[in-house]
């Protein structure tokens, strides 16, 4: 008689375990031996997939930034932004534990610096190129002057809170 197959463990079943784990009793309760119990193993098993707890936590924060919408060229920048902060706020509110995770010290994951970096220079340059058509308010003051203040002020305070609840 065989006894039935387990799902082999891989890094993502482990990552996606401990941020069940952590969804349900808090990101306190995690550690690799609940996180064992959780998948049916040892903890010891755990270990081949990730090399210790710091890098759950890595890998935690990872799987919570992939779930933020990075920017697409079919909209504007504004809706751009709007649903990076939507998507942001979505995230973390499912998972309550995700800022401590992804603001504690040491280096950001590796999602953090490439792909949604990525997303946000994307952004940030629609944003310039839609700054550059509003009109200045205020004449020039001569030639080669800068109207980057007067271009500044001219976007909407509301953008400024946008892009601060995204960060």
């Amino acid at each position: 008689m065989t006894s039935p197959r387990r799902t082999p463990l891989s890094r993502d079943r482990v990552l996606r375990a401990a941020a069940a784990l952590a969804d349900r009793d808090g990101i306190g309760a995690l550690t690799m031996r609940k996180l064992g119990q959780e998948l049916g193993v040892e903890a010891m098993s755990l270990y081949k997939h990730v090399a210790n707890k710091d890098e759950v936590l890595d890998g935690l924060a990872e799987l919570v930034l992939a779930e933020f919408e990075l920017p697409t060229d079919d909209v504007g920048w504004r809706e751009a932004m709007h649903r990076r902060a939507s998507s942001a706020r979505t995230a973390l509110t499912r998972h309550p534990w995700a800022p401590a995770v992804i603001s504690r010290s040491g280096p950001l994951p590796l999602l953090l610096s490439t792909t949604v970096a990525h997303g946000w220079r994307a952004s940030a340059a629609r944003a310039e190129t839609a700054r550059r058509r509003i009109p200045s308010r205020q004449p020039s003051s001569g030639v080669g002057s800068s109207n980057s203040a007067s271009t500044a002020s001219a976007m909407p305070a509301s953008t400024s809170s946008l892009l601060a609840t995204c960060l």
